[in-house]
Order: structure tokens, then C-alpha cells, then sequence
């Protein structure tokens, strides 16, 4: 686990990241030479390799980098976890 974890209490909630904010709400941060989504990095920093995988909220908050509100998914999970959360296009608000 990366020490910049450690020194954080988890069950505070979200962890919001304050710094640049992409249009969607995604933070984005540059790291060792590489641009990176700010959540995907937070997994990456805590042990966890997303490549070639999408890294989804349970929290639905964009800017969050909590790793415990983060996990590895696919297309499908997240269509799904939209659906589920009534985030779809189609559904009524």
C-alpha cells in the first residue's frame, strides 16, 4: 500500500481532489512525465493496476480519489452501475 494512504483515514468519505478539474468533474494530475486521470492513479498508487480496465465510483463523485470508493470494472459494470443508480439517458429523474 502507498504510504500517501497510510496516512489517511479511509472511512473519512470522500476524498476530493482539488486541483485541476477536467469539464467532467474527473481530476487530472501529471505524474513522473505522465498525465493522468486523478482516480485512476489513486488505484495505481495504492497497488492496484486498472490497465486496460475502467476505474469506477461507488461514491458516483467525479473528483474522488479515495482508493475504497474505486474498483476495477469494465464497460458493462459501468453501464450497469448506471443503470442501477437511475444515471441512464432514458430513465426518468
Amino acid at each position: 500500500m502507498a504510504e500517501w494512504v497510510t496516512t489517511r483515514d479511509r472511512s473519512e468519505g470522500c476524498w476530493e481532489w482539488h486541483l485541476r478539474l477536467l469539464s467532467d468533474g474527473y481530476g487530472q494530475v501529471m505524474y513522473e512525465g505522465v498525465m493522468w486521470r486523478a482516480h485512476r492513479l489513486a488505484l495505481v498508487l495504492d497497488g492496484d493496476d486498472p490497465t486496460g480496465s475502467l476505474v469506477l465510483h461507488s461514491c458516483d463523485n467525479p473528483p474522488c480519489v479515495n482508493p475504497d470508493h474505486l474498483r476495477i470494472g469494465t464497460h458493462v459494470d459501468n453501464h450497469n452501475d448506471m443503470v442501477e443508480r437511475g444515471r441512464a439517458a432514458w430513465q426518468s429523474r
